[in-house]
């Protein structure tokens, strides 16, 4: 016979093996979930390019169109190696860093968790195409020039990087293909900057310092 006890006892095991079953759903979403959000790419190594003023050194990341590497970012850095890196630079045309794997969007002043430092590897030349490894180091963000998702469309705009009497303008990735433009710019008397221009610029723009096509065709 069907008693209520049994009722009861039967509706107690039935729910213990669905709350069982849902854990078990649990804890195997958890890891596919993980491997999709790497998959998606929220983490990566966001390799960047290395210019000076001679006194300061900055980081221009070295964007893609696809996401996540489609930002352009720039850094003012520092670390104990400012001074060697400062005085390679005057000597060698490209130097890179590859640094360890993080949200790219965290380089946003606003992010709740904004990087403040971040190790990297220093090449000379292309991290990925064929520089040499010269050594690792540890960099302090000091300030960010430039946070910008990538926009194609077909605006053109120079974003300034640095102060006068010398500072550098990257120009906007605005279509497809394009190319990564990055200008020294010397400007002794400028007034005040602001943080962008559009054509026509106020200066002539001398020949880049750092020009990328292959990885924005």
């Amino acid at each position: 016979m069907f008693t209520a006890a049994r009722h009861r006892k039967h509706c107690g095991r039935a729910q213990f093996a669905r709350l069982v079953s849902a854990m078990l759903g649990l804890l195997l979403i958890l890891p596919i979930a993980k491997a999709a959000e790497h998959a998606h790419g929220i983490h990566g190594i966001h390799g960047m390019v290395l210019f000076s003023d001679g006194q300061r050194l900055f980081a221009s990341h070295m964007p893609l169109y696809q996401h996540p590497h489609d930002y352009q970012v720039a850094l003012q850095l520092s670390s104990p190696e400012n001074p060697a890196l400062i005085a390679r630079l005057a000597e060698t045309p490209l130097l890179t860093i590859a640094p360890e794997a993080f949200d790219l969007r965290r380089l946003e002043p606003a992010h709740p968790t904004a990087l403040q430092q971040f190790q990297a590897a220093v090449y000379l030349g292309h991290f990925e195409r064929g520089g040499e490894r010269w050594f690792a180091a540890r960099f302090t963000v000091e300030k960010t020039w430039l946070f910008a998702p990538l926009q194609l469309d077909g605006v053109e705009r120079f974003y300034r990087v640095g102060e006068p009497p010398v500072f550098f303008v990257i120009a906007k990735i605005h279509q497809r293909p394009d190319q990564d433009r990055i200008y020294r710019i010397e400007w002794p008397s400028a007034p005040s900057l602001p943080a962008y221009w559009t054509p026509p610029l106020p200066f002539p723009l001398p020949k880049p310092i750092y020009l990328e096509s292959e990885d924005l065709r």
